[in-house]
C-alpha cells in the first residue's frame, strides 16, 4: 500500500448482524480447534472479524491492480463496522465497490 494521500475515499457499513455472526464464527472455530472460551463471548471477536472482512477488500483490491490506502475502521454504537476504503483513482475505487462490494 502507498503512503500517498488517497483521492477518492468511499464508506461501507457492515451490518451489526453480519458483524456478530462473523465473530461468533470465530468463536466456534476456536471451540472446534479444543481451546477453552471460558470468560469470552462474540463481541471479544468483533475487532478481529471485521479486520479479517476489511483485509479480504484489500486484498481483492490488490489483485485487481487497484491502489489504496490504510483502511479505517470503527465500531458504531447500534454494532455496525464502518470501513473507510481510501483509493487513489476514483475509476478504481468505483469498479472496485460494484464489482466486488
Amino acid at each position: 500500500m502507498s503512503m500517498t494521500h488517497a483521492l477518492y475515499e468511499f464508506e461501507r457499513v457492515i451490518p451489526e448482524a453480519e458483524v456478530r455472526e462473523r465473530a461468533s464464527r470465530l468463536l466456534d472455530h476456536m471451540v472446534a480447534a479444543g481451546e477453552d472460551p471460558a470468560g469470552l463471548d462474540h463481541t471479544d471477536f468483533v475487532p478481529i472479524a471485521v479486520k479479517m472482512r476489511v483485509r479480504d477488500w484489500v486484498y481483492d483490491a490488490l489483485d485487481h491492480g487497484f491502489a489504496l490506502d490504510e483502511p479505517r475502521w470503527s465500531i458504531s454504537p447500534e454494532g455496525d463496522a464502518h470501513v473507510i476504503l481510501p483509493f487513489h483513482d476514483e475509476a478504481h475505487a468505483v469498479v472496485f465497490r460494484t464489482l466486488i462490494l
